[in-house]
């Protein structure tokens, strides 16, 4: 998800210190609405069945005439900021941003008193991104969802949330998307990862009849950020992520990695969506196991140095595949490259206060440099290219080795050679860790 650095120019403080807080699904009655031609238009002054009171961006409501219902999890809370502080944009609401100080606190702010970097390159994904939204609001997502959360690649509803996540739109996504979804992962049939031939039931299909790492740490983002309590709503999740780690830190989604006794043949791409998860959205202290896999998790990414295949003979292959690391794209998906391992190794060492030693980052940073000297990544790989997908015939039978299909959101964003803002954005949020961090 893409946040920007903020400066804040001028004091606020809070406005509403008993903030509304709204849980989804919950009614609410509207008093009033901005005005149209204010800068915060948008936004309705609620009252909850508690009688508090308080401001609700109109895209978290479900609006029939001066009532609505909240289509997810919302707090009103604000952060009082101090001129000259720095803060992290997490979201902009109609003249408002939800910002988070050096210090973890977290709240809504205006944007006029805010300071926010110029975009590194102007695109208009508007119409793309309402093609996506309403599909996803359409009863042809809820249909698909319903057959199969994940497949068929690369237009299913999965797809599109995904990438309005790394967008950071991930807000947008509507209510009855991430409920199918959801629903739809507690149907799977096998909620562990089966690595000896019993672990998978006789009659299950081994690609659709369970989910792998990778799948599991990306949704995990995707439905923590739009503000699922995933750890209630699905809770096989997180122990299948400290379950599977394997001993040098990585995981593999291959099952048959976890057979291997002579070498430790874990993947970086099975790896880093699982690490992004625990790192980025565990919204409470890290227990002491959390702990442990973070730390290991950031030892194998330095340890790799980013850019390294792994140096096994089970896994030879992925010595390959890193060639394609150091090009940059986006949307990632489950796909890696060097620059989403840095961002999540910097965050690491900026939450747990430990420090990157250079040696493991210099050559990317290096590359980075002499590549991007404008500071501005371009998208050199499609991710999602040359790949098939499991696909259902009209009489219901999923067929596999079928083409893939793309969409116009997809396609947009992704456009080999162009400027990304979301990478460039990236990029710029990094050098910034390590200036600041212990790099």
């Amino acid at each position: 998800m893409m946040r920007l650095s903020a400066q804040v120019t001028e004091s606020y403080a809070i406005a509403y210190p008993n903030p509304i807080k709204l849980k989804e699904g919950e009614l609410v009655k509207i008093e009033k609405w901005e005005p149209k031609d204010s800068d915060w238009a948008g936004w309705a002054f609620c009252v909850d069945q508690r009688g508090v009171k308080g401001w609700v961006s109109e895209k978290y409501l479900r609006v029939d005439g001066n009532s609505a219902v909240a289509i997810c999890n919302y707090a009103a809370t604000e952060l009082s900021v101090q001129s000259g502080e720095t803060v992290e944009v997490h979201h902009q609401e109609f003249g408002w941003a939800w910002v988070e100080n050096a210090n973890g606190g977290q709240g809504w702010v205006p944007l006029k008193v805010l300071k926010l970097p110029a975009s590194p390159i102007a695109v208009n994904y508007n119409a793309e991104l309402e093609v996506s939204l309403r599909y996803l609001a359409s009863p042809q997502a809820v249909e698909s969802l319903e057959a199969d959360a994940y497949w068929p690649k690369w237009d299913s509803p999965w797809w599109h949330m995904l990438l309005l996540h790394e967008m950071g739109e991930t807000k947008r996504i509507p209510a009855q998307a991430i409920e199918t979804c959801i629903a739809s992962l507690n149907k799977m049939p096998v909620k562990i990862f089966p690595i000896q031939p019993e672990d998978m039931p006789a009659g299950v299909d081994p690609y659709r009849g369970t989910p792998c790492h990778c799948q599991l740490g990306n949704i995990y983002q995707v439905l923590s950020a739009w503000g699922v309590n995933v750890d209630k709503e699905l809770p096989w999740i997180r122990p299948w992520f400290l379950r599977y780690q394997m001993g040098d830190g990585g995981l593999n989604c291959d099952n048959e990695a976890y057979l291997v006794k002579e070498e430790v043949p874990s993947s970086m791409v099975g790896m880093i969506a699982v690490f992004e998860a625990v790192l980025l959205h565990t919204p409470r202290d890290w227990t002491a196991e959390e702990k442990e896999f973070l730390d290991k998790g950031a030892r194998f990414l330095m340890e790799r140095k980013l850019m390294l295949g792994s140096p096994t003979k089970h896994n030879a292959d992925e010595r390959e595949s890193a060639k394609k690391w150091v090009h940059l794209c986006f949307p990632r998906f489950y796909f890696y490259d060097v620059l989403r391992g840095l961002n999540a190794l910097l965050i690491w060492s900026e939450k747990t206060g430990q420090t990157v030693p250079k040696e493991s980052i210099r050559e990317v940073l290096s590359l980075f440099e002499e590549r991007f000297p404008d500071g501005q990544p371009r998208c050199e790989r499609l991710s999602y290219e040359g790949t098939g997908t499991i696909l259902q015939a009209p009489s219901g039978e999923w067929l596999r080795r079928q083409p893939a299909t793309f969409f116009p959101l997809l396609q947009k964003t992704s456009v080999l050679g162009e400027v990304s803002p979301f990478l460039s954005q990236q990029w710029a949020q990094a050098k910034k860790r390590i200036t600041e961090s212990k790099v």
